[in-house]
C-alpha cells in the first residue's frame, strides 16, 4: 500500500520539473528574440529619416542579456552542457567516480545558493540606482542572478539524485599510461609554479586562486562554476565582501559586443531550419561536385559559405552534417571519413568571419577592432578550406571515392540564383561591419532578421513554429 502511494510521486515530480523547464526555455527564447528586435530597431531608427534614434535600446538589451545568461546557465546545468574537464575523474573506479560526481553537484548547489542569497542582496541594494536613459532601476538587471541561482540549485539537485556512471573496470585498467602522464603533467605544473612564483606567492591569495581553480577543474566541476568558487575562496581569504563576485559576474555578462554571439548562433539555426543551408549545399555541388571526392569537397565549401554567415561551427555541423553525411555514405564514402571531414570543415566557422572567437578576443584584448579581426580571418580560413579539399582529393584517389555529377546548365544556373539570397546574409553581416554601417552586435541582429526574411518570404520554409523551435 505504501508503494502504491509512493509510485505516482515520481511521475508527478517529473511533470512539474518538465513544465518548469518548458516555461524557462520559453522565457529565454522570448528574451533572445526581444533583444534581436530591440537592436534591429536601433539600426532602423538610425538610418530611416524622420525616426528618432532611441537611447534606451542598449540599456534594455543589457538587462535582458543578464537575465538570458543566468537562466540559460540553469538550463545548461540540467542538460549537462557546461564545459568540464573529466579526463582525470574517468581514470578512477566507477565507485569513486560516482562519489566525485556527487561532490561536484553538492559544490554546484552551494554556488547556486550563494547566487540566490547575494544576488538578492545585490539587487535590493541597487534598486535605488537607475540607468541614465531609461531610468529603470539597476537592481532589475541584477535580479536575474538569484533566479538563475534557483535554477542551478533545482537542476543540480535533480542531477545529484540521478547520478549514474557509465563504464567498467576494464576501461580503467587500460588507461594506466594516461594516468601516469596526467600525474607527470600535474607535478610539472605544480613544481613549475613554485619555481616561477616562489613559495610566498603560492601560499598567498594568488596561489589559493589558481590552486583551488586547478583542483576544482580536476574533480570535474564545470569551468564556469569552478571560476566562481575559486574567486569566492580568494575573496574570503582577502576579507573582501562576497557580494563583489556576483556583481563582477553580472558586469562581465552585460558587455554589448557579447550580444553578437547568441545572435550569430540564432542566425545559424534559422539558416538550418529555413532551407538556406540546403541551398548552400546545392550551390557547392555545382561548384566542386564533379571533382573526384566531390561530396567531401562540397562539405568543405558548404561549411565555408555557412560559416561565413553564422560564425558557428556547432550550427554548421548540425545543418550540413544532417544533409551531407547520409548522402556521402549512400555514395560509398566511409563513415569515419564522412564524419571526420564534416567536423574538420566546421572549424572554418571559427575563423572565417563572422567569428565568435574574434568577438571574444576583441573584448579580452581591449580595443582591437572587430571589423579588422573579421577581415583578417578570410585568408587563413580559405587556406584551411583549400588544404582540406586537397586532402579530400588525395584520400578519394586512394579509397576510390566517386565524383558527383554536375546538373545541366539550366539547372546549375537555377541553383546558383536560388543560393544568392542565402549568400546575401553573410555579405550583409561582414559588409555592414567592414564599411562601418553596423557594429558587430547590430550586424548579427540584422543578419538574424535577414536570414528569417529570406527563409520565410523567399524560400517559404520557415513558419513561426520553426522559428520558435530554432530559438529554443
Amino acid at each position: 500500500m505504501n508503494e502504491s502511494k509512493a509510485g505516482p510521486a515520481v511521475p508527478l515530480a517529473q511533470r512539474i520539473e518538465g513544465a518548469c523547464t518548458t516555461l524557462v526555455r520559453s522565457i529565454t527564447a522570448a528574451l533572445l528574440l526581444g533583444i534581436v528586435l530591440i537592436i534591429t530597431w536601433q539600426v532602423i531608427a538610425r538610418y530611416l529619416p524622420g525616426l528618432r534614434i532611441p537611447r534606451w535600446t542598449e540599456e534594455v538589451s543589457l538587462i535582458l542579456m543578464v537575465w538570458l545568461s543566468m537562466l540559460g546557465s540553469g538550463l545548461a546545468v540540467r542538460a549537462g552542457e557546461h564545459l568540464a574537464v573529466d579526463v582525470v575523474v574517468r581514470q578512477f573506479s566507477t565507485k569513486i567516480q560516482r562519489w566525485l560526481l556527487r561532490l561536484v553537484w553538492v559544490l554546484v548547489i552551494a554556488f547556486g545558493c550563494y547566487l540566490i542569497w547575494y544576488g538578492f542582496q545585490l539587487s535590493f541594494r541597487t534598486m535605488s540606482q537607475t540607468f541614465s536613459a531609461t531610468k529603470l532601476p539597476i537592481g532589475w538587471m541584477y535580479l536575474g542572478i538569484p533566479f538563475g541561482g534557483m535554477l542551478i540549485v533545482l537542476y543540480s539537485l535533480r542531477n545529484l539524485l540521478q547520478v549514474r556512471i557509465e563504464g567498467d573496470a576494464e576501461a580503467v585498467k587500460r588507461s594506466t599510461f594516461l594516468r601516469l602522464t596526467l600525474l607527470v603533467i600535474i607535478a610539472l605544473i605544480a613544481g613549475g609554479s613554485v619555481m616561477l612564483f616562489g613559495p610566498g606567492v603560492i601560499l598567498g591569495p594568488v596561489g589559493l586562486l589558481l590552486g583551488s581553480l586547478g583542483a576544482l577543474l580536476l574533480i570535474g566541476i564545470p569551468i564556469a562554476i569552478a571560476l566562481g568558487l575559486a574567486s569566492l575562496l580568494t575573496v574570503f581569504k582577502l576579507g573582501l565582501p562576497p557580494l563583489i563576485v556576483a556583481q563582477r559576474m553580472a558586469n562581465g555578462i552585460n558587455a554589448t559586443p557579447l550580444l553578437a554571439i547568441p545572435f550569430f548562433i540564432l542566425a545559424g539555426q534559422i539558416m538550418a531550419e529555413g532551407g538556406i543551408a540546403k541551398r548552400l549545399v546545392d550551390f557547392s555541388r555545382v561548384l566542386v561536385g564533379p571533382i573526384r571526392g566531390g561530396l567531401a569537397m562540397v562539405n568543405v565549401v558548404a561549411s565555408m559559405l555557412f560559416g561565413g554567415a553564422s560564425g558557428s561551427s556547432v550550427a554548421d555541423v548540425s545543418a550540413n552534417g544532417s544533409i551531407l553525411i547520409p548522402m556521402m555514405k549512400k555514395q560509398g564514402y566511409d563513415t569515419d571519413f564522412s564524419v571526420g571531414i564534416t567536423v574538420a570543415s566546421s572549424t572554418q566557422g571559427l575563423i572565417i568571419p563572422p567569428s565568435h572567437n574574434a568577438v571574444i578576443y576583441s573584448l579580452a584584448a581591449g580595443g582591437v577592432s572587430i571589423g579588422a579581426l573579421f577581415l583578417g580571418g578570410y585568408i587563413p580560413g580559405i587556406m584551411i578550406g583549400l588544404a582540406l579539399m586537397a586532402a579530400s582529393y588525395l584520400l578519394a584517389l586512394r579509397r576510390n571515392y566517386p565524383s558527383d555529377s554536375r546538373p545541366p546548365t539550366r539547372e546549375s544556373l537555377r541553383v546558383t540564383l536560388t543560393a544568392v539570397p542565402g549568400l546575401a546574409v553573410g555579405f550583409i553581416i561582414v559588409g555592414g561591419i567592414a564599411f562601418g554601417f553596423f557594429t558587430a552586435t547590430e550586424a548579427a541582429a540584422i543578419g538574424t532578421v535577414t536570414a528569417y526574411l529570406v527563409a520565410t518570404l523567399i524560400y517559404r520554409e520557415m513558419p513561426p513554429a520553426a522559428l520558435w523551435r530554432a530559438t529554443l
